[in-house]
């Protein structure tokens, strides 16, 4: 729906009125006391842009209705995890997925999740959890303590990751960090026979590591939502790589399970290779991914 406000306060310290919606706001220069000179061509402008937005709209739920919808992943991103990224995002554009990427700076997150929540976002690769890092060491762009609830709510396949900084020769590299984060990982993962922890060879960044994601996000995807949305009738049968994987739910843990976190100060430089979570179930609700990424 098309929001405008016109307001005195719209040029100065505008995030909490905006958040991680697409609200427009527009000066008003002048108070708003009575119509003059000024306010007029302002209110006009407002308003003649409201109109082009409306229109817009109806002309493109008209479109909507003859074409076919792509199944949507959001995903999300920073510098160091865009060679990943990028190549997760060719290969699902190339099996028929929309995919919206979002940058991994605390507004990012929230604005992938309010589109989970209002279901314009059907999976997630939530590649880059630098956001969570920051809620716990206290960082400069740190989530809310609500990170990662909307997958589970709405039950739609999810991907995430840690760590991206420590491929060798990078300044973070550090075999032995890895193999003490891989190690927490499993403590806290709690697996068992349909609860499984898989660790790849690979950095994040790695072409081989993309394809691991999209061949699990696929499989998960193909297991529990064919009947629900089919992203592109052209796709072939075959062109989906068929991971030997089990039945899937996710094992959450999120930031509010870490209630001393400080947020507003320095990044903590997580140190691992790949990881992947499997957990399988009778059911058929959500299946997630640990990986590496700051």
């Amino acid at each position: 729906m098309p929001k405008i406000i016109v307001s005195t306060v719209a040029s100065g310290q505008t995030e909490p009125y905006v958040g991680t919606s697409d609200l427009i706001l527009f000066p008003s220069v002048v108070d708003v006391c009575g119509i003059n000179n000024v306010s007029r061509v302002v209110l006009s402008n407002a308003g003649a842009a409201f109109a082009g937005m409306v229109i817009g709209r109806l002309q493109a739920s008209r479109d909507s209705l003859s074409s076919n919808e792509k199944f949507t992943v959001g995903a999300t991103m920073f510098g160091v995890t865009t060679p990943c990224v990028n190549a997760v995002k060719e290969r699902l554009v190339k099996d028929g997925y929309e995919t919206l990427v979002f940058h991994a700076t605390g507004p990012g997150g929230r604005a992938m999740e309010d589109l989970v929540r209002g279901g314009f976002i059907q999976g997630v690769l939530d590649i880059t959890t630098t956001e969570v890092a920051d809620y716990v060491v206290g960082g400069v762009m740190p989530c809310e303590c609500s990170r990662f609830d909307a997958m589970i709510e709405k039950k739609i396949p999810s991907v995430k990751g840690i760590s991206a900084l420590d491929a060798p020769g990078k300044p973070f590299y550090d075999p032995e960090a890895t193999v003490t984060l891989i190690n927490e990982l499993q403590k806290l993962i709690q697996t068992n026979e349909d609860r499984q922890v898989e660790v790849y060879p690979y950095h994040i960044n790695d072409l081989k590591f993309a394809k691991t994601l999209v061949d699990s996000f696929l499989e998960i995807r193909k297991r529990h939502f064919e009947d629900a949305f089919v992203p592109n009738q052209d796709l072939h049968e075959d062109s989906i790589s068929k991971p030997n994987l089990l039945d899937n739910e996710t094992t959450c843990y999120s930031p509010s399970d870490f209630p001393d976190a400080r947020p507003g100060f320095d990044h903590l430089p997580f140190k691992t290779r790949p990881v992947s979570l499997r957990k399988s179930s009778s059911k058929p609700p959500i299946k997630s991914s640990i990986h590496t990424a700051p």
